[in-house]
């Protein structure tokens, strides 16, 4: 975590006074770190795991000998001891999340993770964080149960090998099946017209489905809906309602209700805490305040 220019290693108090403060459950630690000036800090390592989701400005970012540029609406994790240089724009906010490795090792056989540095710049891990933003961000007082649960959500959906063994152990029809429903999930279709599009019976289809990916096909229809509509409130200015019929719900009512049991807010707040999407000049902002003096 960053405090005053300075990089702090998980404390054992609850909460440290300031705007930046940070807060610790257990083995969590988590800050809506702000940073009004520019700041450089030379390469170091961390003694935990982070999750990084950059709500405005940007950011750049030399690791293993690469230097990328991050902007609003990204998630970065990073392992523990990784080697990394930063730069931060003035104006930048970031939500942060510390994992120490006791708490890691707690959940590495539920979600394996990276050995490496890795980013999202769409997709469920970025809701999730919206979402975990969310709760701790205008849901006091602040709930460890809640926190530290959809920490281990997020990290779940992040997790490489998780992601690897589902695809690896997947009959051809249910990646016909799931590649399907990515293509066509605005669309009405029936047990029995996507059976009948894969080869199987459609009681098969559902058991088969819902042993591999540990829900209905209706719930995984409902869950791409909801990633696409918060894609659409994000990088675009789309009414609510268009955007609705856009994901396939059957009216605005509809659709608000779906996405408020799925992301804990609804459509409009969620485009508000989100309204600083990916820009050019927030590029520019890296270029500009963090160039090599």
């Amino acid at each position: 975590m960053i405090e005053n220019g300075q990089y702090h290693q998980l404390a054992s108090a609850d909460v440290s006074p300031g705007e930046n403060a940070i807060h610790t459950f257990g083995g969590l630690m988590f800050q809506n770190a702000r940073f009004p000036e520019r700041m450089e800090i030379a390469s170091h390592t961390h003694e935990f795991a982070g999750l990084y989701f950059v709500l405005n400005g940007a950011l750049k970012e030399t690791c293993r000998n690469q230097t990328r540029i991050f902007t609003s609406g990204t998630l970065i994790y990073h392992p523990i001891h990784e080697v990394h240089a930063i730069c931060i724009a003035p104006g930048t906010q970031i939500f942060q999340v510390g994992m120490d490795s006791a708490w890691l090792n707690r959940i590495q056989q539920y979600a394996p993770l990276s050995k490496v540095p890795i980013e999202f710049q769409a997709g469920i891990p970025l809701w999730l964080s919206r979402r975990l933003y969310h709760e701790y961000e205008f849901c006091p007082p602040l709930s460890p149960l809640m926190l530290e649960g959809l920490t281990m959500e997020l990290l779940a959906a992040i997790s490489s090998d998780r992601a690897n063994r589902a695809d690896l152990a997947l009959p051809h029809w249910l990646r016909q099946t799931r590649d399907l429903l990515h293509t066509h999930f605005a669309e009405n279709m029936t047990p029995d017209l996507i059976a009948g599009m894969v080869g199987v019976h459609p009681a098969h289809l559902m058991r088969g489905f819902r042993h591999h990916f540990h829900c209905t096909v209706g719930d995984y229809v409902r869950r791409l809906r909801v990633e696409f509509a918060c894609h659409q409130l994000v990088a675009s200015d789309l009414p609510v309602s268009l955007i609705a019929l856009e994901a396939g719900f059957a009216d605005q009512s509809h659709f608000c209700r779906t996405f408020k049991a799925s992301t804990g807010m609804s459509p409009a707040e969620y485009r508000k805490i989100s309204s600083c999407k990916p820009r050019a000049r927030d590029a520019t902002l890296v270029q500009d305040g963090c160039a090599p003096s």
